[in-house]
């Protein structure tokens, strides 16, 4: 019969507690994602509606533009924060 000793057993409470913590952080910082891309689909569908009667505004352009940076933005994030 081994006996472990008191530090043994709090270092492995600890990466235990710490693998919990960084779990709990990864799937919120995945919700965040998504909840930003749902943000930018529904703001290009209302600039689109605000101003499809301006003149000289190419909405298509535009729409590919904001689309093309929110997805640029989403890479960033990821590469930053390592998800």
């Amino acid at each position: 019969m081994t006996s472990s000793s008191p530090a043994g057993r709090l270092s492995s409470v600890m990466v235990i507690r710490m693998v919990r913590i960084d779990l709990t952080v990864r799937l919120n910082m995945d919700r965040y994602r998504d909840l930003f891309l749902g943000v930018i689909g529904t703001v290009n569908t209302l600039i689109k509606i605000i101003y499809k009667d301006t003149p000289g505004l190419n909405l298509k352009r535009y729409s590919t533009t904001f689309s093309s940076l929110a997805f640029a933005g989403t890479v960033a994030g990821m590469l930053i924060f390592g998800l």
